[in-house]
């Protein structure tokens, strides 16, 4: 994942599985595993392998059906600093920015179409 800033942060807020049932955040260059559970927070670099364990859960029981987790995560598109460095520089209307950042182009894409008129 590549994004404009250093850190990515993650925020559980809320999860029906313990602690002990899988859904762990790892981040293999350090080695070390943060323990799924409601009310948690990561920050990582992205550029570091990373990722989360599979939850203990069998698909075909009814667990399913009281199994949640809610969640945030904070992270930026690589559009951004080019967006905001053409609206400094007048390059850009704010409308123009938004749109940029709603668009559905490809992070780290070209935005060249912004500054045509």
């Amino acid at each position: 994942m590549n994004q404009p800033h250093k850190f990515a942060i993650a925020w559980t807020i809320s999860r029906t599985l313990a602690g002990h049932q899988g859904g762990h955040f790892f981040n293999s260059k350090y080695g070390i595993r943060v323990k799924g559970g409601s009310d948690s927070l990561v920050a990582w670099d992205p550029s570091h392998f990373h990722g989360t364990s599979l939850q203990d859960y069998p698909p075909s029981s009814n667990m399913i059906s009281e199994f949640y987790q809610i969640g945030l995560a904070c992270v930026t598109p690589n559009r951004i600093p080019g967006l905001w460095e053409s609206y400094v520089q007048d390059q850009a209307s704010l409308d123009q920015i938004r749109e940029g950042v709603l668009s559905d182009n490809k992070d780290g894409g070209d935005d060249e179409d912004i500054n045509e008129d």
